[in-house]
């Protein structure tokens, strides 16, 4: 049974960032509308493939897994997803930075 969830916050940037990251062994296709796709691929522990879908207007990122290695819970997949939006987000938030010559991350005291 295919399960769903929605991302919010989710820009065109971080998005463009995450296909382009090419994160792992898994692969991101874009159809031509530029707003639905797959990423599948193999981890170690088995085939994973989701469809996803993006309301530009709203944000949102709907990802379907469609196929998932029975061991791993629906759950610790989608948390490895949020963690990749959150490091497509940073790497979005370095490059920024370096554009307009300030320090990345957090300042240090």
């Amino acid at each position: 049974m295919a399960s769903r969830h929605t991302f919010k916050g989710v820009t065109p940037a971080i998005l463009r960032q995450l296909a382009e990251s090419r994160r792992g062994a898994i692969r991101v296709v874009f159809n031509k509308d530029g707003c639905t796709g797959r990423a599948s691929g193999t981890l170690p522990i088995g085939w994973v493939d989701v469809s996803f879908s993006y309301a530009k207007d709203q944000r949102e990122l709907v990802l379907t897994v469609l196929k998932k290695p029975m061991l791993v819970p629906t759950p610790l997949l989608l948390a490895e997803f949020t963690l990749a939006l959150r490091e497509a987000a940073s790497a979005i938030d370095q490059n920024a930075a370096f554009a307009e010559g300030r320090p990345a991350g957090r300042d240090v005291a």
